[in-house]
């Protein structure tokens, strides 16, 4: 099923999702703010990474889990690649207000600790307010982040802070698919046509 788009079972949701290589997948959404940001799903062999959440425009927990790509029982590790609303508008479906802050499934909600007062900042200046989410684990610069055995380099995410685009923003190097991706850039085009930049 490379490449080809799937909507939820029931087609009714702002997402769709792609597969762009073995264990990559795209989430697309489709905002009220036009701001059609894309998501990124690793899929390890015991977890799964999950880049950015976009605007918040629905329940992105839900369509994921509803989506097939990941097991019932997968925990999830959610990631901003920075503090801007079209990357962390749907950290609310993943995150609760209770002592773990955390929802069924996820193993945590993660941001750089390059600049905590930065990524703790609400933005003001876009068109929708951010529901409340609270951050559990602060990445360090050349963190590893482990979706299962460490010694499978499908399984390896590394972190790398670049602050520049926001003080906060942050790379991740996929080591097995030698992909690297960046705050703010999309992939467009046909498969013949991608780069090896997510």
């Amino acid at each position: 099923m490379l490449g080809a788009a799937r909507m939820s079972p029931t087609g009714q949701t702002c997402y769709s999702i792609e597969q762009i290589s073995g264990n990559v997948h795209c989430i697309k959404e489709a905002d009220q703010w036009d701001r059609q940001p894309y998501m990124y799903l690793i899929v390890g062999d015991e977890k799964a990474l999950l880049i950015d959440t976009g605007c918040g425009s629905g329940d992105l927990n839900k369509f994921i889990r509803s989506s097939g790509v990941i097991g019932d029982k997968q925990k999830l590790i959610v990631l901003n690649t920075h503090n801007h609303p079209e990357q962390t508008g749907s950290n609310w479906s993943f995150s609760t207000t209770g002592k773990l802050g955390l929802s069924h499934n996820v193993e945590s909600l993660c941001a750089s600790n390059a600049d905590k007062k930065y990524t703790k900042l609400r933005d003001t200046q876009y068109d929708w307010e951010v529901k409340l989410f609270k951050i559990t684990r602060w990445l360090a610069d050349e963190e590893i982040i482990l979706l299962g055995d460490g010694r499978e380099l499908r399984n390896i995410v590394q972190v790398i802070h670049a602050p520049g685009h926001t003080p906060d923003s942050i790379v991740l190097w996929f080591v097995s698919s030698l992909l690297l991706k960046i705050s703010r850039f999309q992939h467009h085009g046909s498969k013949e046509r991608q780069f090896s930049i997510i």
